[in-house]
């Protein structure tokens, strides 16, 4: 008789486990359904409610830092993962005016600068998405050399505002 309860108990924890393991699967299935239902940037808000939160510094972008650099002006912004802005930036508020604005060296010196004071002390010790819009190749490499020892850069994304049509044009000899 003892034999049998005992091996009625321990089928009774064996189901009950698998009840609890299944119960964390479709939840798991549920927060994976609704991420991919919903954009990118409130992934980092809707997982840090849930289980997952300790995990959350290994996989997760805090902030985004995004460079656009267009015809007339040199833009920084700094945002959280849901979008929210924290810090705005562009060449004529650092005292770059006309030309000035377009030479990309001077303003990105004083963007650098503007990152190190203490207006930027709340990226140090998170993840860091890195965003460029129409940044060329020595530009970003310079950007992307200096902010590597100041941040945790997770992902760098470039978007381009080049289009095709279908024929990619040419590269440019270069000048000598």
């Amino acid at each position: 008789m003892k034999n049998s309860n005992r091996r009625k108990s321990t089928i009774f924890s064996f189901i009950q486990l698998k009840k609890k393991f299944i119960k964390k699967l479709f939840n798991s299935i549920i927060i994976l359904e609704r991420l991919k239902n919903q954009f990118f940037q409130s992934l980092h808000f809707f997982l840090s409610n849930n289980y997952l939160l300790k995990y959350k510094k290994d996989f997760l972008i805090s902030y985004i830092i995004y460079f656009c650099f267009s015809l007339s002006n040199t833009v920084l912004h700094i945002s959280d993962a849901t979008g929210n802005l924290k810090l705005s930036c562009s060449a004529g508020l650092i005292d770059l005016q006309g030309k000035q604005k377009v030479v990309r060296r001077l303003a990105l010196t004083r963007f650098f600068n503007i990152l190190s004071l203490a207006k930027s002390k709340f990226l140090k010790n998170n993840p860091v998405a890195l965003h460029f819009k129409n940044v060329n190749g020595s530009n970003k490499f310079l950007i992307v050399k200096k902010l590597k020892q100041k941040f945790f850069i997770k992902t760098i994304k470039t978007f381009d505002l080049n289009a095709y049509n279908g024929c990619r044009k040419r590269k440019e000899r270069r000048k000598r």
